[in-house]
């Protein structure tokens, strides 16, 4: 059952009247309705209130005007079926003024209704929302279980392909690269986490990103643009030796990592993607240690790079197995 109840009335004092009118039912067998209205007469004089029976077929705001009752307030509503769902919505009028609160709660059960009258007869005299007067004796079946969710579409796979270092980073040498690649899709967003690896004989990196990739198209192949940030590690990088202008040491560091750019995503409509992606990535990199036996500390500096990659990644069923063998 999910409840949604909503304070009707904190200007009711306790032991105030209020002339009980009818509960309309809609959808629902009148048995239903009629035990609903016993439900809130037992509930609202086990609370104090002084209930007056009024005529049980008055269900709309003009005939309670026109019954005229012996009470400052009057209470009426309707029990809506749905299915197996059970709507119910209350009035509270005041003579000579009008509604001035309306309730709605809603029950998947109906054995679950003597606790949503309690809790919205008990929200009344505390002056209080009614789902805020939960305790152990009144918690209903919805409240047991977990809210519904929308769900993600997931795909897995990787990308291989190229970067191109330029401006004196890495090496000055293309890497070849491979990603592991998670796709989390919704209608034209995509939540992107890679972890990749490059490498040449004089440059090796590793790295993981989380990115947002916006897609134009809901089509099979739809051109998009992407954003994202991340850890890189540099494992090994070639760099001019300090002491010997002709001569070179290695050295290693990590960074804060940015990338941005665009591709192709194609196949959408099936359980598969195919992606073409073009990235520009620069890395703040710090330096961890150099191979050279020095104490002289060689600054690696921010690394810059274009990487080119295609790829595709696929669906993965409930209780299919997700290691690195079988993302296939």
């Amino acid at each position: 059952m999910r409840l949604s109840i909503l304070f009707f009335s904190v200007a009711l004092l306790f032991g105030q009247s209020i002339d009980l009118m009818g509960i309309k039912a809609v959808g629902a067998e009148d048995v239903e309705a009629a035990t609903v209205r016993e439900l809130f007469r037992v509930e609202l004089s086990a609370q104090g209130y002084d209930v007056t029976e009024a005529d049980p077929e008055c269900f709309e705001a003009k005939c309670v005007e026109e019954a005229k009752g012996q009470s400052e307030y009057a209470f009426f509503g309707s029990l809506t079926k749905l299915d197996e769902k059970y709507l119910l919505s209350g009035f509270l009028y005041r003579y000579g003024e009008g509604i001035t609160h309306s309730d709605k709660m809603t029950s998947q059960t109906f054995s679950d209704m003597d606790k949503v009258i309690e809790r919205f007869v008990k929200g009344v005299k505390e002056g209080k929302p009614g789902d805020e007067t939960i305790d152990k004796t009144s918690v209903t079946m919805a409240e047991t279980q977990e809210p519904l969710r929308r769900k993600n579409f997931y795909t897995a796979g990787i990308r291989i392909g190229y970067t191109f270092p330029f401006s004196g980073s890495y090496g000055d040498k293309r890497m070849m690269t491979v990603e592991s690649i998670a796709l989390y899709e919704m209608q034209h967003f995509i939540i992107e986490g890679t972890f990749a690896y490059a490498g040449s004989d004089r440059a090796v990196t590793m790295g993981a990103d989380v990115g947002l990739i916006y897609a134009f198209n809901m089509t099979d192949f739809s051109p998009y643009v992407a954003g994202g940030m991340g850890i890189h590690w540099i494992i090994d990088i070639e760099i001019p030796d300090p002491h010997y202008d002709y001569d070179y040491s290695y050295a290693s560091g990590n960074g804060f990592a940015l990338n941005f750019g665009g591709g192709l995503l194609g196949f959408q409509t099936y359980d598969f993607r195919a992606m073409l992606d073009l990235r520009y990535s620069v890395v703040f990199a710090q330096t961890d240690d150099t191979y050279y036996d020095s104490d002289d500390q060689i600054e690696i500096g921010t690394q810059h790079a274009i990487k080119l990659t295609a790829g595709i990644s696929r669906k993965l069923n409930p209780g299919e197995s997700r290691n690195c063998c079988n993302i296939w």
